[in-house]
């Protein structure tokens, strides 16, 4: 299986992508840049994990780290249509109480 992740914008909406593949250390950095230019653009990130195969504790440490940066600019992190594999590494982890996951 490759480390391949493709990120999408969702529908033109600002704030809003779409994640597909595996997010893992191979992939974490490509995320991270693209979560900062998205940041910088909006407060607010939807993330479409309906076709989000596989996340790591890598991809975990960038989507805290926006977290984190967006909250402090007032805003937040969603991620929805979640797999239930994904799902559980956010329940599995305790970070299911602090981002909105659906």
């Amino acid at each position: 299986m490759s480390d391949l992740l493709t990120i999408e914008t969702h529908d033109g909406q600002p704030g809003v992508l779409k994640l597909s593949g595996r997010l893992n250390t191979s992939t974490a950095s490509e995320l991270e840049r693209a979560l900062t230019q998205t940041l910088e653009q909006t407060g607010d990130i939807e993330l479409d994990c309906s076709a989000l195969e596989y996340l790591s504790s890598a991809g975990l440490r960038v989507l805290v780290g926006t977290h984190k940066r967006a909250v402090a600019a007032g805003g937040g992190v969603k991620l929805v249509s979640c797999t239930p594999d994904v799902r559980e590494v956010f329940e599995i982890t305790g970070l299911i109480d602090i981002f909105e996951v659906s």
